[in-house]
């Protein structure tokens, strides 16, 4: 097994372009109230073609050292460094939701621009001090001791060509991932 942090939207395409065998998405669209339906009917004519298995669901939210962070107004009112995530990942759309619901330009949040590739990147960035802020899972900032502010729920998904999905190690793979040990992992 190999695996890459790429970000949700840039493995669906990586899928699309036949790179990888399983991409794994966890992109909400906002306008259509749905996890990552709406990114595979941009990059697949015919969503049939694909089998999607959710894997679980996880809490993202604010990760900070001191105080609880509710908003991204906050986080530029009180001129909190911020980390972000790369373009293309779940977190980052999130981001990008959040201060245009907000009524923020990117520009006025420091580090807006600022991009790691992972959630424990992001988790330690805000625990060594380098930054102030960032948007992470629950079960990485769990164990780090900052301040965790949940944003919502997200729906983590495997997406797999119909073609591959019954390969024999992408069959071992979906046992695994419905196994009891798995679900041990995740707890």
């Amino acid at each position: 097994l190999f695996s890459s942090s790429v970000g949700s939207r840039e493995g669906i395409r990586l899928l699309k372009e036949s790179f990888c065998t399983i991409a794994v998405s966890h992109l909400y669209d906002h306008k259509q109230d749905d996890f990552n339906f709406p990114c595979i009917r941009e990059y697949f004519q015919n969503a049939d073609e694909l089998v999607v298995i959710n894997l679980f669901y996880r809490t993202i939210g604010f990760v900070s050292r001191d105080a609880a962070v509710k908003s991204m107004k906050e986080c530029v009112d009180n001129k909190l460094r911020f980390i972000n995530r790369q373009e293309g990942s779940g977190v980052r759309a999130l981001v990008d939701h959040l201060i245009e619901d907000e009524g923020i330009k990117p520009s006025e949040l420091t580090g807006y621009d600022t991009q790691v590739f992972t959630h424990y990147d992001v988790v330690r960035s805000v625990a060594t001090g380098l930054t102030d802020v960032g948007i992470a899972a629950e079960s990485v900032a769990v164990s780090s001791r900052l301040v965790f502010s949940p944003i919502f729920e997200e729906r983590f998904d495997m997406v797999v060509r119909k073609e591959a999905f019954f390969d024999r190690h992408v069959q071992a793979f979906v046992e695994f991932i419905r196994s009891s040990h798995f679900r041990g992992l995740l707890e």
